[in-house]
């Protein structure tokens, strides 16, 4: 039975890019004129007609950005992903490997950087814009929520009402103080900005076997907002993801220092680079046991 797929993302550019890449040559080029099309024959005994198994006479059509549709898009997907399970380039996670060799670190073994993953598990979406943006408003949030609490307690002097409320925050953790709150905006701004970050996990109790990358939103099938509003920010269900292997972190793995070069402002200069990129590789890096990935499709089926 054939599965009918539900996209959440597709990096469009990205998959044609591969299109072209594994085909070497079936698809010779995508006009750039606004009315054009260009039909290309899928008729060569190699490439992409020959591993997916195309009549003779079948073509590919091409169209301009403004014209091209998501149908077209998705035929491309599955063209690209038969050609590379078939070709042996696809590593399917969980499927090539057991619970236990992925718990032992095999998985990490088994993986080259370039390669490329089907990874089926349980997302987490950390949409870092959102997240700013409550940070910036909790204790006023936490306000308004002690305040719905006691609602109900209307014969009680404004004074008792005061008193409550403040014991229910302190209680319920609903404030936070406002140094803590201006410095994770100055992190949320430095470092993440507009981000939204995908986890899938392999493994679902278990960070062993998790995937991280980021999501570019113009490649989103729609705004993220309704795409959390549906599903959460972290699904029920399991979804499935290919992605490119970006790099495999190492335990222990520290960032690497600059070379002690050029005169006293640039060693300077140097140094506070240097700070940085420990900085970083605290806060904003994927680091062990998690792999970075780049997303090429997020599906659920």
């Amino acid at each position: 039975m054939t599965n009918v797929r539900d996209f959440i993302y597709l990096d469009v550019d990205r998959v044609k890019s591969m299109l072209s890449q594994l085909d070497k040559g079936l698809v010779e080029s995508i006009s750039n004129a606004d009315s054009r099309t260009k039909q290309v024959g899928g008729g060569a005994s190699g490439g992409i007609a020959a591993i997916v198994g195309l009549s003779a006479k079948a073509e590919f059509l091409w169209a301009n950005e403004k014209t091209e549709t998501r149908t077209l898009h998705d035929h491309i997907f599955n063209l690209v992903e038969d050609a590379l399970t078939q070709s042996d380039m696809l590593v399917k996670v969980p499927g090539e490997l057991s619970s236990e060799e992925i718990e032992s670190l095999a998985l990490h073994d088994r993986l080259g950087e370039t390669d490329f993953v089907l990874v089926s598990g349980h997302v987490v979406i950390n949409e870092f814009a959102k997240m700013r943006e409550f940070m910036n408003r909790f204790n006023e949030i936490g306000r308004f929520l002690a305040h719905c609490e006691l609602s109900g307690e209307t014969e009680i002097s404004k004074n008792e009402r005061d008193k409550r409320m403040k014991a229910a925050i302190q209680a319920k953790g609903y404030e936070l103080p406002k140094e803590l709150v201006t410095g994770l905006g100055v992190v949320f701004d430095v470092f993440y900005q507009d981000r939204v970050v995908i986890k899938i996990r392999s493994l679902e109790h278990s960070p062993v076997g998790t995937f991280a990358g980021v999501l570019k939103p113009e490649s989103l099938r729609e705004p993220i907002d309704n795409i959390v509003y549906k599903f959460g920010l972290v699904p029920a269900a399991p979804w499935r993801m290919l992605a490119q292997i970006a790099a495999i972190p190492k335990e222990g793995q520290e960032a690497t220092s600059s070379p002690k070069t050029g005169g006293q402002i640039e060693q300077s200069m140097m140094a506070v680079f240097d700070n940085m990129r420990v900085l970083q590789t605290q806060v904003q890096s994927v680091s062990f046991p998690e792999i970075a990935v780049t997303p090429i499709a997020l599906y659920r089926e």
